[in-house]
This record gives structure tokens, sequence and C-alpha cells, in this order.
């Protein structure tokens, strides 16, 4: 449900029409909220202002007409400046379509280049509706198409602009031939600008040296998980995967965080995730601390492998079991991290990954918290149960000698043992996505 609305009158809207701005709802400002139908674009129409942060997520869904427009078309137009172009601040951001096309030019800038573009060559598809969510972050701006990454691209010198005019379409061009809805502005804090960025799907991919796959912000609590199939040993370190906020192979903190390698004539795991010092330590920085098992991943096959780092330690599984685990401490904030799939300085790895991902764990999205919520509801009525068949088995023993009592009781016990941890691990990874 959203709050009462606030009227507005929209010169140019249909003529002079009344429009409504919903005030923030969970930090969400809507222009036009899900369930309020669609809307035809027309020149000059001013929706209202808000003020824009540092990072922040601009959504809106659009469904383009089959005919379309020879010459650049305004969609939406946020303009801190009063003014079309070009100076930082002008277009923050805005959307076009390109002339004939429904292929969007999307403008948001930065201090290092007022007019810088995030480009797309697909167009979108005439008469369907496309979810369109810009995230605008200090550092990056990404750009996705139903929850698929289209684009992104390095920024800097963000600014705070407490005033900004948010147009649909803008004063400057002809309204684009479409009609939107669910038009949004969402701040972000650091970290909110993903929960999972997944740099490669199902399909394995050979590692290969010196191979850079993207970047990632690193949050301080994060979980970074691929498949791995070794296809043979071979000599000498060989580099699997890479992150690196620093640009450097080693060894100080931010420099593998993480890195995966095996380890000489071997498939056993060399890991590295690093950290500022180590508990009790007095001897500085600890960038180069590692987590290995002693087990080998077997030749030909996938092996599931995660890293689950965050303020207090990291976590090493191998299919779901874990294998490593060692504590940390002073963990930091990286941004614009690079990733590898291997890295420049070391041989690559005789093996193919899939399923490579970065998972926000300072995050989680609203479904997340209603899915464990459900899961602590189940596992607590599952301690129910076995408390009740317990009982019930010991009432209705005829020989209720001791060692049949005995043999019940540690039945229950293992039992609600199994409940207790995975009750115990889901109220932690609620109380931490809440």
């Amino acid at each position: 449900m959203h709050s009462q609305p606030i009227i507005v009158l929209l010169a140019g809207f249909c003529g002079t029409a009344v429009g409504v701005i919903y005030p923030p709802s969970n930090g969400t400002t809507y222009f036009m909220p899900p369930g309020n139908g669609t809307h035809t674009l027309v020149r000059n129409t001013l929706l209202g202002q808000l003020s824009l942060g540092l990072d922040y997520e601009i959504g809106v869904t659009i469904n383009p007409h089959a005919a379309t427009i020879g010459a650049w078309s305004s969609i939406i137009h946020l303009t801190a400046t009063g003014r079309d172009c070009c100076g930082y601040g002008s277009r923050v951001p805005a959307l076009f379509f390109y002339a004939g096309t429904t292929r969007i030019y999307l403008i948001d800038g930065h201090g290092g280049n007022g007019d810088d573009l995030c480009p797309i060559a697909t167009p979108l598809p005439p008469t369907q509706p496309t979810d369109v969510r810009i995230q605008m972050l200090r550092d990056r701006v990404r750009v996705y198409y139903n929850d698929t990454l289209m684009c992104t691209e390095a920024r800097r010198d963000r600014s705070v602009f407490p005033s900004v005019q948010v147009y649909a379409a803008d004063p400057w061009y002809a309204a684009a031939n479409a009609r939107i809805s669910n038009f949004y502005h969402r701040p972000l804090t650091f970290g909110q600008g993903f929960s999972q960025y997944t740099f490669i799907g199902s399909a394995p991919q050979q590692v290969a040296r010196n191979h850079l796959i993207g970047t990632a912000d690193i949050p301080l609590n994060y979980e970074v998980g691929l498949t791995i199939n070794p296809t043979a040993t071979a000599t000498g370190w060989t580099n699997i995967i890479h992150f690196t906020a620093t640009g450097n192979n080693c060894c100080n903190y931010g420099d593998r965080i993480p890195a995966i390698w095996f380890f000489s004539g071997t498939t056993r795991l060399y890991i590295i995730d690093g950290h500022n010092s180590l508990p009790g330590s007095s001897s500085g920085s600890s960038g180069d601390d590692s987590c290995i098992a002693s087990a080998q991943l077997p030749i030909g096959q996938d092996t599931r492998v995660r890293l689950v780092m965050n303020t207090t330690g990291v976590g090493v599984y191998y299919n779901d079991s874990l294998v490593c685990t060692e504590p940390r401490m002073d963990r930091s904030i990286f941004m614009g991290a690079l990733v590898y799939v291997g890295d420049p300085w070391h041989n690559a790895a005789n093996a193919v990954v899939s399923n490579l991902y970065i998972d926000n764990l300072d995050v989680a999205d609203p479904i997340d918290i209603v899915e464990l919520s459900v899961a602590v509801s189940t596992q607590m009525s599952t301690m129910s149960v076995i408390m009740a068949n317990g009982q019930a088995a010991l009432w209705g023993q005829t020989n209720t000698t001791a060692s049949n009592v005995s043999n019940l009781s540690t039945q229950v016990r293992t039992g609600l043992s199994t409940q207790l941890l995975a009750l115990n691990s889901t109220v932690g990874t609620l109380s931490r996505a809440i």
C-alpha cells in the first residue's frame, strides 16, 4: 500500500493534467507507482523534484510503440541544472531513443565527464514492456533490462544534488513514442548496488591467463562462489580466479580478495582472502592470509566452491561441506575490484569454471527475508514434531527397559540437535538480512 499521494499540476501532460507524486515509502519515491497504469509520454512534462545523493537507483518500465520517430526522442530526464546538456548535473540520468529506433541512449555523467554515456546496442522490443534500472553509484553506473546487466562503466567525482527536476518527457526533444509505468527513485547506501552479481553462468569457461572478466564492489560481508572442474595438473602455481582492488598481485590487503590457485602438481586449492591484521597480532597487515583445505579436487568432476568472508572470519565450502575456517578482522570496503579468470601474473590453471558470482551479504532482497522467516518457522515445527513423536513412542512402549528409553532419547536428541544447527544457521542469516 502507498501513502497518500501529493497532487501536482503537470503542464503538458495531455494538456494540463493532474498528476501524483507518492512520498517516499521505504526510501523509494514513486512518480508512477506499480499498479497505477501506463502513461503516454508527452513533451515538457515535469513530474516533480527530488534530491539525489551519491548512490541511487532510477527504475522505469518502458513499452515502445511499433512506430518510431525519425529524430532523438526523450523518455525521462532528470536535471539538476535546469538545462538539457552538457555539464555534469544536466542529465542524471537522461534516457532517449536514437532516431528511428527503440535503442536507448543513456547519459548519466559524472565530475570527469558531465555527458558520459553507458552504451547499449540492444533495442527494446516494440509493444513489449521492459523494466529498465539504472544504478548510479559513486564509482560506477550499471544498467539492467529485466534484471540482465546490459552496461556498466566506471565513474568518479559524483556530487549530491539537492534539487533535481524530473521530466517524462523533457522540454528539449520530441517525446518518445512509448508508454511508461513503475517510474521510481530509490536511494542506495554503499553495498546496496547489488545483492548478487554473476560473472559466469552455467556454461563452463576455460581458465585463461590475463582474462579480465569484469569488476566488483567489495562490501564488508560477502560470498564468492564458483564451480571448478580440473582437467589436469601442472607444474608451478596456476591461477583460477583473482579479485584485486589494487591492480597488484601481492601481498597487501586488497591485492587478493580473494584469489585461488592450484598448488604445483596438484588440484589442491590455495586460497587467499586477506585482511588488515591478525587477531592479537602486532605484526600489522596480513593481506596475504590464507585458508587452505587438505583435500584435492577430483579431476574431471565439478566441485562447488564457496568462500564466505565476513568481518570476523572466512569459511571455505566444497559442495556445501565446510573444509576450512579462519579468524579475520579489520575488513575494508573496496570499490571497483578487478575480477580475473585467471590472472596476468601466473599461468592459467588446467580447469573450466562456471557459476562464478559474488553475493553481497550486507543486503538481502525482501523475498529472501520472507523465505528465511518461513524456514525458521518450518524448522521450529519440525523440532516440535520430533519431540511429540519421541514422547508418543515412549508412552507406547510395553517394554520400558532402560535400554529402550535410552535409545529413544538418543534418537530424539540427535534429531533435535540436527534441527537446532539448521535453525541457528537460518536465524543468523535472517538477522544479517534484516
